[in-house]
């Protein structure tokens, strides 16, 4: 038998390609790949045919195929690894960087800076993330990435002390340590204006080497330490520079209204006066959604129902943001979503790793902007309670504008943006009750924080479950929490974030 296949053995394949017959196209890259097992191009095309197909256990078997040859080069495992993280392969990810890193790619420090990313992030494996970044430095010593991608391990398990050493050295050890001083700012109580960090954060963020995501990283932390001194227009002018000096894709409100409306028009309430085909949904763990617009408490109410000793916190699951984004994916037009679809989206959801790891009845799946795939959420998981949290508009919006966010919510730049797009939210969500509004749970931070006992019974009592006291003392608790609150949610509840846009009512129009 030849090694390498002849030309009537590949033209079939790629006819088949090219007729985006993917199907028929497996069947014969698999064949292919049975007779010439170590023939790079077909491996290379069946890995492409199976993520294509959204096929995981075929991706996983060329992907070993591909990284266990013995002619594989450093470079190309390296490469593969990244690939594989594109397609949320994570696991085979982190073994392809692992053998980039056997066979000697030429830049290690990267690849077990890339390895524990995923391990962090994707994996939730944060001990091993740590030996990662820690491995890292040690090849690199001038390695800020891996210096904060540690220190960021930390902070989210509330040890701020060995966070501000990691952001410490890479301050003293890194060329251009523009983000670890900011980093290092959030980290670091301060009670004067005059203290040493105010000039240091002004002069890198005047520092014309510093790239416009470090100075606004920089300018960012600087407003959030005027705010906690009451300097609340010095803390506007800040954040004001921030959030305009950032490269973010600008806020385009009339593609935004247009998204909305072609969400409500594709979801229309008599697709779910449909009876549902709840085939497979007694079966496993079961979600339940918490959703809202950002920076509204989803963190905090993530951690009162995860005290529930019936559920597991998952953080942010990107699941169906990722979905909606592929290049196969259609809105329905009005219509109910085939059984089959519905039934491999449920698969895929429940394969992944924050899920797996579940040992508890129900786990909360607390991604904000999920508010926009509800239509396609209640589809696949018809019984799924929705947890839709909201705050005062004004403190909310200054919330966003305080943060620093990516391309995916640019409005929240802009105040005015920042009403327009409150104001979509708002009508969508108001679809969604006409839709399945029995479902919708509303948790209202403002009415928590001023009675948490009697908010969270009526919550906890909406979703079935019970209300007890490990619901309020979320602070106690050493799990992880990544995202922007992580902060918050390590301190017993406070009122001083209700009505804070008092404090800067200059900057609202009336």
């Amino acid at each position: 038998m030849s090694n390498l296949p002849s030309e009537s053995d590949l033209n079939p394949l790629q006819t088949l390609l090219t007729q985006g017959n993917f199907d028929a196209a497996s069947t014969a890259a698999h064949e292919l790949h049975h007779r010439f097992p170590q023939f790079v191009p077909v491996i290379k095309l069946g890995l492409q045919i199976a993520l294509r197909r959204n096929d995981g256990a075929a991706a996983t078997h060329y992907a070993k195929a591909w990284r266990t040859l013995p002619a594989l080069s450093a470079t190309d495992a390296f490469n593969l690894g990244h690939a594989l993280k594109g397609a949320e392969l994570y696991r085979d990810s982190v073994l392809a960087y692992e053998r980039a890193i056997q066979i000697g790619v030429s830049n290690p420090h990267e690849a077990y800076n890339n390895k524990g990313v995923i391990e962090a992030d994707f994996l939730l494996d944060a001990k091993t993330a740590a030996k990662s970044f820690t491995r890292a430095i040690a090849l690199q010593p001038d390695d800020i990435a891996a210096y904060l991608n540690r220190g960021n391990i930390y902070e989210e398990f509330g040890d701020f002390d060995a966070a501000i050493d990691n952001y410490e050295t890479a301050v003293v050890h890194c060329h251009r340590p523009y983000e670890a001083l900011a980093r290092l700012a959030h980290c670091i109580e301060i009670d004067s204006a005059t203290h040493e960090l105010f000039g240091r954060l002004h002069d890198a963020a005047d520092d014309t080497k510093a790239t416009p995501f470090e100075r606004e990283s920089l300018l960012f932390a600087l407003g959030h330490k005027y705010d906690s001194l009451g300097d609340y227009s010095a803390a506007f002018d800040a954040f004001s520079r921030a959030n305009k000096t950032g490269s973010a894709l600008p806020y385009n409100r009339a593609a935004e209204t247009a998204k909305f409306e072609a969400i409500k028009a594709a979801f229309p309430p008599s697709v779910f006066k449909l009876a549902p085909d709840t085939t497979g949904q007694d079966h496993g763990h079961k979600p339940i959604f918490i959703c809202g617009m950002f920076r509204s408490g989803s963190t905090l109410f993530e951690q009162i129902i995860s005290g529930s000793g019936d559920v597991t916190a998952c953080g942010e699951i990107g699941f169906f943001d990722a979905l909606v984004r592929r290049p196969d994916f259609a809105l329905p037009r009005g219509q109910a979503i085939g059984s089959e679809a519905l039934a491999g989206w449920r698969k895929r959801y429940h394969e992944n790793p924050l899920i797996n790891a579940v040992t508890t009845p129900f786990f909360t799946d607390k991604r904000p902007d999920n508010f926009l795939y509800l239509g396609l959420i209640k589809q696949m998981f018809p019984k799924a309670k929705i947890v839709v949290t909201q705050r005062a508009a004004r403190d909310n919006a200054l919330s966003l504008f305080f943060t620093q966010f990516g391309d995916g919510q640019a409005y929240a730049r802009d105040l005015e943006d920042i009403a327009h797009y409150q104001d979509l939210f708002t009508d969508l969500m108001a679809h969604w009750q006409a839709c399945f509004g029995h479902d919708i749970v509303t948790a209202d931070y403002d009415s928590f924080i001023a009675a948490p006992e009697v908010e969270g019974q009526a919550i906890m009592d909406c979703l079935d479950l019970d209300f007890t006291p490990d619901c309020l003392a979320f602070h106690n608790r050493k799990n992880r929490v990544k995202t922007a609150s992580y902060k918050q949610v390590r301190q017993k509840l406070y009122t001083s974030s209700s009505g804070r846009a008092d404090n800067y009512a200059f900057a609202f129009k009336d």
